[in-house]
């Protein structure tokens, strides 16, 4: 028998059941305002929009455009976070959804594959999710706010041939997948930022469509790449946008260990489906690659380690 899912909220499609879930119910999410930033010269985000399709038009064919980058997004919380940075407005509301192209392209075809369609409403009228098209330092940026997750519409992972089609679509040169993350060990702690080539992928559970997940997790097989990092852009984002998020940050570590449901959620996390383990490999360890150590200095290394305990 299916267990029963949540049917609104944050978790919508995540089973009742989920230890992180019930315990992130418990808890009041601490929200700040960015102030204003200054971008770099020439790489302040413009809004644009596709050649063949109007913004709030529904795309239902190949989207028909090239770009540079395809940006993927998860949750609400997510997309909004990145929204505040891109707009400095992070509102992500029906009002604004109906700006950004439902995309819904083969729709019928890998519906079947498909679970949890009627716990989301995107899904009920036939599309993945949304897409919107950005220019950042004369590169094309097509933002795409899924509606599918690898963890959560069954385990033939419809989210896969999605993401597929929309690389053969759009051509992009760099495909990049934003989200949050934790449990990627003790070392790490709230803020820090990592830089790594090399990654270790688990899964708690098997996926006969796709055996080479499966064989990846149970082999504990890296994943790496050789991409060159010169660190000037990280550099300056330490400099200018790190502090941004001091005073979140500062509340999070001054509030987590009196939260109730915080306990609740280190001693139960047996039911996080995906952990993600990753090496530091970076030639330069200085201060600005872990946040940890300027942000707030004063906290104790127990309460940084406990902020890293969950898992996503």
């Amino acid at each position: 028998m299916p267990v029963p899912v949540f049917k609104s909220g944050p978790f919508t499609g995540v089973p009742v059941t989920d230890a992180f879930a019930l315990a992130a119910m418990n808890e009041t999410p601490v929200t700040v305002k960015l102030p204003e930033f200054t971008w770099p010269e020439g790489l302040s985000p413009t809004a644009s929009q596709f050649s063949n399709h109007a913004p709030g038009q529904p795309i239902t064919t190949a989207v028909g455009e090239s770009v540079d980058v395809l940006l993927i997004l998860y949750t609400d919380l997510e997309i909004s976070a990145l929204l505040e940075v891109f707009s400095g407005d992070s509102s992500w509301t029906p009002a604004r959804k109906k700006t950004w192209n439902e995309y819904g392209h083969n729709f019928a075809s890998i519906k079947p594959k498909i679970q949890g369609i009627d716990e989301n409403d995107a899904l009920k009228a036939g599309y993945f999710g949304y897409l919107s098209l950005m220019t950042i330092g004369g590169k094309k940026v097509a933002l795409y706010k899924t509606e599918l997750h690898p963890k959560s519409n069954g385990l033939q992972i419809p989210f896969i041939p999605v993401i597929a089609q929309l690389v053969s679509e759009l051509s992009p040169k760099l495909v990049i997948s934003t989200g949050t993350a934790g449990a990627i060990g003790s070392v790490l702690n709230c803020g820090d930022v990592i830089i790594t080539n090399a990654a270790r992928f688990h899964v708690r559970s098997t996926y006969a469509t796709y055996p080479k997940i499966d064989t990846l997790s149970s082999s504990h097989g890296q994943i790496t790449n050789t991409a060159n990092v010169t660190g000037t852009y990280v550099k300056y984002a330490a400099a200018n946008y790190t502090k941004l998020s001091l005073a979140g940050l500062n509340q999070c570590y001054a509030k987590i260990g009196t939260r109730p449901g915080y306990t609740f959620l280190k001693k139960n996390m047996s039911g996080a489906r995906f952990t993600l383990r990753a090496r530091m490999r970076f030639p330069d360890p200085s201060p600005w690659i872990s946040c940890r150590r300027t942000i707030s200095p004063s906290t104790t290394i127990t309460t940084q380690r406990d902020c890293s305990s969950s898992e996503s």
